[in-house]
């Protein structure tokens, strides 16, 4: 059966909200006050859920979650005029969720992930502001924050090991 005009624009329609909702990661990249940082929290219960020794699910919620997040903030940029709006925060709990890979579940650790991931995706310092400059499109909105969440996690990862070295 052929696919009439009509239906092709409602299931545009439909696949534009379910892209918002995922992209917004609900209502938290509405939220009027730091609605990244809202994005990050979001990660720490699938990083507590996931906890330590999992390898394998750690890379199947990572790239499920990169999967899903690629496709929805695609479909969602093309309603919009901005290259990174500031309602898309799934970018965010991606980035945190790869900071807290990198350390054992444990809240000290976990916390010490979000913050580094959080103020590297904040002051944005070389090479997360060329990333985010230079890459157009999802891919640019995503990307930033994963080289984020890589760098907050290894340095954690990092700061975790001297603790162990010197023995605090």
């Amino acid at each position: 059966m052929a696919e009439t005009a009509t239906e092709r624009r409602r299931a545009r329609r439909i696949a534009g909200a379910v892209a918002r909702h995922v992209s917004r990661i609900g209502p938290l990249g509405l939220v009027p006050v730091a609605p990244g940082t809202c994005g990050a929290l979001a990660a720490i219960p699938a990083a507590a859920l996931l906890g330590d020794g999992r390898p394998w699910a750690w890379l199947a919620a990572l790239g499920g979650l990169a999967i899903v997040a690629y496709a929805a903030v695609a479909i969602h940029l093309r309603e919009r005029e901005e290259r990174d709006p500031r309602d898309v925060v799934v970018d965010e709990a991606l980035g945190c969720l790869i900071a807290t890979a990198f350390v054992p579940c444990d809240p000290v650790w976990i916390a010490a992930a979000f913050a580094g991931f959080r103020a590297l995706d904040i002051l944005k310092p070389w090479p997360l502001g060329f990333l985010e400059r230079r890459v157009r499109g999802a891919p640019g909105v995503l990307l930033d924050d994963v080289a984020a969440g890589v760098l907050a996690g290894g340095a954690a990862a990092a700061i975790r090991a001297v603790v162990i070295l010197l023995g605090a």
